[in-house]
């Protein structure tokens, strides 16, 4: 009997259903998938390839629109040649390949999988491939954070060592020096050289306290600075006070050329002394004995400009990009540089681009010298500078109350402002401070925070209760400089914060009535 209706051959039916299978297959997955012709030249080697087959997700996989039919050098003409030679050698050794490569014409990183399809001689090659740009963009990106990681982390050894080594130097000439003072038969001169031991090396260790904490305010963005309208020479003058034994000792010719173009400028003069002294110093570390260091400055329609020149060791090219970085330091002259953390040229940059300017070394490379260049905005004002030219009142005769639990810090102290010329109470904890300043009346106030009995915050919060403390000049001594500190030292009533220990200079300018010293 006839079957009622027509009935498609067994054969052409799976072939049918195949083909379906096949297509529903190859629209639906994410990954781009196409079907290419390799082409050879009449050597054999691959040149080019033709796209026979592309599923939709081909072109948002490639960005090559209307593919079909078309070469991959008419697409995309600078495609790298590895692509050829890839897809060449899967065409005619039938080895299917998994890899990962760039593909620069197309702004692309792929995932591929790649193998022959129809008869060899067919050059025929099957890709189905993924888009990995993003993870590779990330792995990259992971990578070279990895890198800055690891290098930071050399650096903070390096730093950790060298801090180690800083800090051990001045203790055996302290110990000495203490072991000395403890005999009786010692000269004047004797006495004199011992002295000057314990200031030299307790201001080296001073010095590294100071620029750990510059480094940890800059950083934090904690560090404020104090304008004023100066007169540059005075800054320079300042800067070059403070390193001038350091180039005498090395026998350095030093030359200054200033542009008198250049009077007042604003900028914080504590701190851009600072910046000139560390590159002088930088300058004088660098630079062997007899050589040249050049300090010049010149005024410019937007800015001046201070340059520090030396003929010094150099800078190597590829050491020239991390100089500020901090706890960077010239390989080739870590045998030169006189001590020191590594920290002073980051403090350089962090301190003039807080002040709105910019720092940059120049080097013909290694015994070739180098020259930092700084570059500030101009003063804003020139009115500012009136206040700060006028003369100072001549010292007058004060009276000062120290308060320390620390009876050697407390004493010493009391003994300096005494021979500076002032009337001075010394008492070792918070309530005798009270007691004494309700007796004494003093002028200026130095205390201690971490006090017995009562703290420092404590004994000035009393002290402003006083009828008699109206002017009353309050200077905390403390440890501790982080910003929340400070907060707290002027929110009990403090003008000044001084931290530990406490510079003589700043003390002696306190006393004279210059308030810039905090």
């Amino acid at each position: 009997m006839e079957a009622y209706g027509a009935v498609a051959p067994p054969r052409e039916l799976d072939r049918w259903e195949s083909d379906a299978k096949y297509r529903t297959l190859f629209d639906s997955i994410d990954e781009g998938f196409c079907v290419i012709k390799v082409l050879f030249d009449a050597a054999g080697t691959p040149v080019d390839y033709v796209f026979l087959e592309t599923n939709p997700s081909f072109e948002r996989q490639t960005g090559l629109v209307a593919a079909l039919g078309r070469s991959m050098r008419a697409l995309a003409p600078a495609h790298e040649e590895h692509w050829f030679r890839t897809y060449g050698d899967i065409a005619t050794t039938g080895e299917a390949i998994r890899f990962d490569a760039p593909a620069q014409a197309l702004g692309r990183w792929y995932d591929v999988y790649a193998f022959r399809v129809g008869e060899p001689s067919q050059h025929l090659v099957a890709i189905l491939f993924n888009d990995i740009s993003q993870r590779k963009a990330l792995e990259q990106a992971l990578e070279s954070r990895n890198a800055r990681l690891r290098e930071a982390d050399v650096r903070k050894d390096r730093f950790l060592a060298t801090l180690a080594h800083e800090l051990r130097n001045p203790l055996a000439p302290l110990m000495i020096a203490a072991e000395l003072l403890g005999r009786d038969n010692l000269s004047a001169r004797q006495l004199g050289q011992t002295r000057d031991v314990i200031r030299r090396q307790v201001g080296h260790m001073s010095r590294l306290l100071d620029d750990l904490l510059d480094v940890a305010r800059i950083t934090q963005g904690k560090l404020v600075l104090r304008k004023q309208g100066v007169p540059l020479t005075e800054v320079i003058d300042s800067a070059m006070e403070a390193v001038r034994p350091l180039m005498e000792r090395k026998q350095h010719a030093v030359a200054v050329h200033l542009d008198p173009a250049i009077g007042i400028v604003d900028v914080d003069p504590v701190r851009f002394s600072q910046v000139v002294a560390n590159l002088l110093t930088n300058a004088a570390k660098y630079t062997d004995p007899g050589g040249r260091i050049v300090l010049r400055t010149r005024a410019e329609p937007e800015a001046f400009v201070l340059e520090i020149e030396d003929n010094g060791i150099g800078i190597r090219g590829d050491a020239l990009p991390d100089l500020f970085v901090m706890f960077s330091q010239v390989a080739d002259g870590a045998d030169r540089t006189e001590g020191g953390l590594g920290i002073g040229l980051s403090i350089v940059k962090g301190l003039v681009e807080l002040h709105g300017g910019s720092v940059q070394a120049e080097s013909a490379g290694a015994a070739e010298g180098s020259t930092f260049r700084v570059r500030m905005p101009p003063s804003r004002t020139r009115e500012m500078a009136v206040a700060n030219t006028v003369a100072r009142q001549a010292v007058a005769r004060r009276r000062v109350l120290v308060a320390d639990d620390n009876r050697d810090a407390a004493d010493t102290i009391g003994m300096l402002i005494g021979d500076l010329g002032h009337e001075v109470r010394v008492v070792y904890d918070g309530q005798a401070a009270v007691s004494a300043a309700r007796i004494f009346h003093p002028d200026m106030a130095l205390l201690d925070i971490g006090m017995p009995k009562m703290d420092g915050c404590m004994v000035a919060r009393a002290l402003r209760e006083e009828p008699w403390a109206g002017s009353l000049l309050l200077v905390a001594a403390t440890g501790w400089g982080d910003a929340e500190s400070r907060r707290k030292v002027f929110a009990a009533g403090f003008d000044e914060h001084l931290t530990k220990p406490v510079s003589p200079d700043d003390l002696e300018r306190l006393l004279e009535g210059d308030r810039s010293a905090r």
